[in-house]
């Protein structure tokens, strides 16, 4: 099983839109913007692809159930969910 990676931002300043773009870009990923509401709680799910994720503002925390742990994640911070 591929394990979750979490990389805190080590900038001074949380990322602005395009550096986060710039980053993808490099890694040739597709990045598109998403967020949610305060308090907002999805279901575990998995997916059938690699996903990247980066907050651009606020914080959210992922729960990790095959992990048996959660994350929680910062402006700057990415996550990188194997499929």
């Amino acid at each position: 099983m591929a394990q979750v990676t979490m990389t805190p931002w080590r900038g001074e300043t949380p990322p602005q839109g395009d550096q986060i773009a710039a980053i993808f870009a490099a890694e040739r990923l597709a990045p598109y913007t998403w967020s949610n509401g305060p308090n907002e709680v999805y279901s575990p799910h998995s997916h059938t692809y690699h996903k990247v994720l980066v907050v651009l503002s606020g914080s959210i925390t992922f729960g990790l159930p095959v992990q048996g742990r959660s994350v929680e994640l910062r402006a700057g911070d990415r996550l990188d969910l194997p499929a």
